[in-house]
């Protein structure tokens, strides 16, 4: 049965973590669903071949006339560069890749003149080091090129609903993770283990963080596909904060492994976001939805995934 009948769903960033997992999800529910990824990229295995498209999202022209061809009803924007060390290259990255990028979806999607909603995948390092939990007062103190790229994108998006005529929504997740994450603390963790070493390095491992595994990430991105939700900022999370430590020991001790962690607070970098931690009330009441994978099982699936891709030694 499909989650959204007569719509045609475009979802930018299909290559990626979360796009890839939301793009088989609507395949597999029988939704008409077209994943664009950037020239030259190959598509997840998972993925529809008949269902991937190709385009530069810095390439305004070329991405109106997509949109034009296709015309989409409900757009999951995700495509992003990832945060990093800050340099000059990288601030002139982002600003490129997250909002550039994001401003020529926008006209795209306004030129397509076929209204409906536009889900920004949006990112919790927006708030900087605001008091935790989010919710719906958290204000944006954005710390870093990636986290400023974020919060502006989102700013275009609400000016170009308010005058284009169609809804835009924010979804803001804690730190994700499961199968098909990129590298990550879980999947640094893992490489640790299966090399042998005995002590694993964190850079910090005092500042906490809300994990949400994959599968709970997409139905949040599922149900803000809605019209209703206009100008909303949702924040979505794991529903627990833990300390970068704690969550490495659990993990670490899932895999049977007797490593040590040790932890720099002198190598974090000057952008580290201390306390990351989500009210999911805000979710619970606009999305009718929570997290239903708990830590643990969500480690035990992930450590799988890992184990099958690079199996550890006996």
């Amino acid at each position: 049965m499909t989650r959204f009948p007569d719509q045609t769903i475009l979802v930018t960033g299909a290559g990626g973590f979360i796009g890839s997992a939301l793009v088989a999800r609507l395949q597999a529910a029988g939704d008409r669903v077209y994943g664009l990824l950037r020239p030259g990229a190959t598509p997840p295995a998972r993925l529809d071949p008949a269902a991937v498209c190709h385009c530069d999202l810095r390439d305004a022209p070329a991405l109106i006339e997509l949109f034009a061809s296709l015309r989409p009803t409900i757009v999951f924007h995700l495509a992003s560069s990832p945060d990093g060390a800050e340099t000059f290259a990288h601030a002139q990255s982002t600003v490129d890749n997250n909002l550039s990028a994001t401003l020529n979806v926008l006209e795209a999607f306004r030129a397509a003149g076929s209204g409906g909603v536009l889900v920004y995948g949006d990112s919790c390092k927006s708030y900087g080091n605001v008091e935790v939990p989010y919710g719906a007062d958290s204000a944006d103190r954005p710390n870093s090129s990636y986290a400023i790229t974020k919060a502006a994108g989102w700013s275009f998006c609400r000016l170009y609903a308010h005058l284009h005529g169609f809804a835009t929504v924010a979804i803001r997740p804690t730190l994700l993770y499961g199968p098909g994450q990129g590298f990550n603390l879980f999947t640094y963790l893992h490489r640790e283990v299966c090399a042998g070493h005995g002590a694993i390095n964190l850079m910090g491992g005092k500042q906490t963080r809300d994990p949400l595994y994959i599968d709970d990430a997409v139905e949040a991105y599922l149900a803000a596909a809605r019209t209703d939700l206009d100008q909303k900022t949702i924040p979505i999370g794991g529903g627990a904060e833990h300390s970068v430590i704690d969550i490495a020991a659990r993990f670490v001790g899932l895999l049977a492994s007797e490593c040590t962690i040790a932890c720099s607070d002198a190598e974090m970098r000057p952008t580290e976001i201390l306390r990351s931690y989500s009210d999911n009330r805000l979710a619970a009441a606009l999305l009718k939805w929570q997290p239903r994978v708990s830590l643990e099982e969500g480690f035990r699936r992930t450590i799988e995934f890992l184990d099958a891709a690079h199996p550890r030694s006996s």
